[in-house]
């Protein structure tokens, strides 16, 4: 996918005219743990999924058919991996508020686990 395919398809998706199989922007509740994800970082770092050793990744497909695979985590966007009939053809950001609802959700999990992990880490050191 283009950084322009990927953005005209972000437009479609905050117009509401995108009807394939990704879920609708965010939500009410989404915006609440957008903010804690985005606090979480701001507080603890970027990290990236091998750094959490993570076995599944969030992921994604577009409604052009191509596979958006999430690997790094910062404050206000993630960085993905896109692909297209399983090779990788692009690499891209996109903010937190342009994921699919079940991405935000999966993201708030793995990132509410890191904080854990990081202040269990702090509090061995003390």
């Amino acid at each position: 996918m283009t950084r322009k395919e990927m953005k005209d398809w972000n437009a479609k998706a905050q117009a509401g005219t995108v009807t394939d199989n990704v879920e609708s922007k965010t939500d009410n509740v989404n915006v609440d743990k957008i903010s804690q994800i985005n606090r979480i970082l701001d507080e603890w770092g970027g990290v990236t999924a091998s750094e959490l050793g993570l076995i599944e990744l969030p992921s994604f497909t577009s409604p052009m058919g191509y596979f958006i695979l999430i690997r790094e985590f910062y404050l206000n966007y993630v960085n993905v991996s896109i692909y297209q009939n399983g090779n990788e053809i692009d690499n891209d950001s996109i903010i937190y508020e342009d994921l699919p609802n079940n991405v935000i959700d999966d993201i708030y999990l793995i990132i509410k686990e890191y904080e854990t992990d990081m202040i269990e880490t702090m509090n061995r050191c003390k």
